[in-house]
């Protein structure tokens, strides 16, 4: 597994890591030592420091750090992969397979720090026991960024540049000007290291897209582009042997969904490639920690849930300016754009999503068409209905002495989706209101989620008796790292501990609840008539089969 970051021992606050890296060509005998340490450019010949590199010729046959540079981890936090990518672009033509890492813990109260790799192995080995660890990596996926707006500038921009496990090779946009603006923000850009850097490739128009197409050097592409424009740019990344990872929603309906995915899966499947939805809140761990929490047995069934959003969109704001979404060519607007992702906390999160969906769609504020909110009554599967929980009354008394039909538990919710919020609070120094909720009541207590900026703010209370602890905490939000490292590890191959939480199936589930909301209009949608229409079995997210 390629090593983000290697941390100080557990209880061990005295130790400093000194790492002894080598680095060689697979399948060359003997080894051809490449160098060691992080080159920077025009300073290939300079040796003593992680800043350097020396070039060593010939080395050893096997993975020993003879004549490695080694260094403090401090001012790394232990992170190896910078070194590492920066290698791999100063030295484009040298394909390295492989590289092997030894490194020393090395006990920082008992001892000087190291100035070279046999100082380091003498002082390390002298008095304390020496934990020698070797890893063996492969190189980070290169990766080309499509699209150049908001999303991927401000947001996918620092995760790529950011992550360990990805290479940012080239970006591509619809115009010149687009596209060098992004890149001027990604040689400038001190969230990784790549400031200064003049390798990075950008491509731009249709030109530029089919010669970004047949650069070999780019594996993998993750697109951030306007909702209609990104399908038949899947396939064709696809059939070109690039690996994709797609934004949500996957497609502007559910019927041009199910067939961008019938027809993508014959061309992944025989070029052997990856394609990924890049749904950030089922790859972010709350998220998927509330739906462990939402199975533990001792909170006892799902009664009901309200799941509520209030989002402001001011009027020529920066999101609204955007003119794909001003004036969209695809259903509900904002609401499709940003509402795939509570479709994706309730596919996630709930042990029974929802399989019937009764709403309607206003439109309050004008520059906001063609609708700005959606408000529904969310229902299970009809097999997921129950007798009522506790104690029962005598049949008899119930015949007899209450008119109508008892009625029976079954999980369901209701859904209200808004960006039609006044901009609040008119006092700068007032809280804001929550913009999004999340609140499920369960037998034997409440789960409730909700968001501060970037923040889950979590909590989790107990009902009398029952035995379930009470707690609260606050995490950050952590799907866009997650979901961008998971995919590129998935495009080398590796990554088998990893479950695919960006399968197009689930992001098609996550399109049809919305479409459901907004095209309901009072009346019962079945969820499956999207996903899924003419028959078969009810397949509702999470494996679970309805019928």
């Amino acid at each position: 597994m390629y090593p983000d970051c290697i941390r100080k021992p557990p209880g061990d606050q005295n130790r400093q890591i000194y790492g002894a890296m080598t680095w060689w060509r697979a399948g060359v005998d003997p080894p051809e030592m490449l160098f060691a340490g992080c080159p920077r450019k025009g300073e290939e010949r300079t040796t003593g420091c992680l800043g350097g590199v020396a070039e060593l010729g010939d080395g050893p046959r096997s993975g020993d750090a003879t004549g490695s540079v080694a260094t403090s981890s401090r001012e790394r936090s232990g992170r190896i992969a910078p070194v590492l990518k920066s290698w791999h672009r100063w030295h484009p033509a040298r394909v390295l397979d492989t590289v092997h890492l030894r490194l020393y813990w090395f006990d920082s109260s008992a001892h000087s720090p190291p100035t070279s790799v046999d100082n380091a192995q003498e002082t390390c080995t002298r008095g304390k026991p020496i934990n020698l660890t070797s890893y063996v990596a492969t190189m980070p996926t290169k990766i080309a960024l499509l699209g150049s707006g908001i999303f991927a500038s401000q947001f996918y921009l620092p995760v790529l540049l950011k992550s360990a496990e990805v290479d940012l090779a080239a970006l591509w946009s619809r115009s010149k000007t687009s596209v060098d603006k992004i890149a001027s923000l990604a040689t400038a850009s001190t969230h990784g290291d790549r400031r200064g850097d003049s390798d990075l490739k950008t491509y731009f128009g249709d030109d530029g897209f089919e010669a970004l197409l047949a650069d070999k050097d780019v594996q993998a592409v993750i697109m951030a582009l306007p909702i209609t424009a990104q399908p038949p740019i899947v396939l064709r990344c696809l059939e070109a042997g690039k690996h994709v990872l797609s934004e949500k929603p996957v497609a502007k309906d559910a019927h041009t969904a199910r067939d961008l995915i019938e027809r993508a899966k014959a061309i992944f499947q025989a070029n052997k490639v990856v394609w990924r939805v890049a749904e950030n809140m089922a790859h972010d761990d709350t998220v998927r920690e509330m739906g462990q929490i939402l199975r533990q047995p001792a909170l006892g069934p799902v009664l009901y849930w309200h799941m509520r959003q209030e989002l402001c969109v001011p009027a020529g704001s920066k999101w609204h300016a955007t003119e794909w979404r001003t004036i969209p060519d695809f259903q509900g607007g904002f609401i499709l754009d940003g509402g795939v992702h509570m479709s994706a906390i309730l596919r996630v999160a709930l042990p029974t999503p929802p399989a019937r969906i009764i709403s309607t769609a206003l439109l309050h504020r004008s520059h906001l068409p063609p609708h700005d909110i959606v408000m529904g009554l969310a229902l299970p599967p009809t097999t997921a209905y129950t007798a009522s929980h506790g104690e029962p009354f005598a049949a008899d008394i119930l015949a007899t002495r209450i008119p109508g039909d008892i009625g029976q538990s079954g999980p369901h919710g209701s859904i209200s989706l808004s960006w039609a919020n006044a901009e609040l609070p008119a006092d700068p120094d007032a809280p804001p209101p929550p913009a999004f909720t999340f609140e499920v009541h369960c037998l034997n207590g409440n789960v409730i989620m909700s968001m501060e900026g970037d923040t889950f703010v979590m909590r989790v209370i107990g009902a009398v008796g029952s035995g379930v602890t009470s707690r609260s905490w606050r995490s950050k939000v952590t799907g866009l790292v997650n979901e961008v490292d998971m995919f590129a590890r998935a495009a080398r191959g590796e990554g088998a501990q990893d479950e695919d939480y960006g399968k197009p199936q689930d992001a098609l589930w996550d399109l049809a609840l919305i479409e459901a909301l907004l095209s309901s209009n009072g009346k019962e949608v079945v969820l499956n008539e999207l996903v899924a229409p003419g028959g078969g079995a009810n397949l509702v997210p999470n494996g679970v089969h309805h019928s």
